[in-house]
């Protein structure tokens, strides 16, 4: 009886070690998930921490290329503004000079009739 206590005793022994070493691989197994669930839970949170900080920065570079733009449009429409009342000038311009040569062909087209008539310029400088 004795014996059979010992061998029983041993086979306790093995079985609880072998127990012991399964649930140990088992916790280790289980640990390394966690390790892993951790870190790729720590890398999201990190991607997330850096993509919300590049969306603040977007954010940013959109009002300040939106004042750009605004302040652009506005200038163009300063431009614009300049450029029209520049051409209103030419235009009247052009509309006097064009009135001026018709004035002096008008007045060119009379000047023969009375320079002949009267004696004008062009017979006092043939004289002297």
């Amino acid at each position: 009886m004795k014996k059979t206590a010992v061998i029983l005793a041993c086979i306790l022994i093995l079985i609880s070690f072998a127990l012991a070493i399964h649930f140990n691989q088992g916790t280790i197994e289980t640990k390394r998930k966690l390790d892993s669930e951790r870190y790729v839970r720590l890398t999201a949170e990190e991607n997330f921490e850096k993509a919300t900080a590049q969306i603040h920065r977007l954010e940013n570079d959109l009002i300040r290329l939106t004042s750009k733009i605004n302040s652009t449009e506005k200038i163009l429409e300063q431009t614009k503004d300049i450029n029209a009342q520049l051409q209103e000038q030419i235009d009247r311009a052009t509309a006097a000079q064009e009135s001026m040569q018709q004035k002096i062909q008008g007045l060119e087209e009379s000047s023969p009739n009375q320079s002949n008539s009267k004696g004008g310029p062009a017979s006092d400088a043939g004289s002297t």
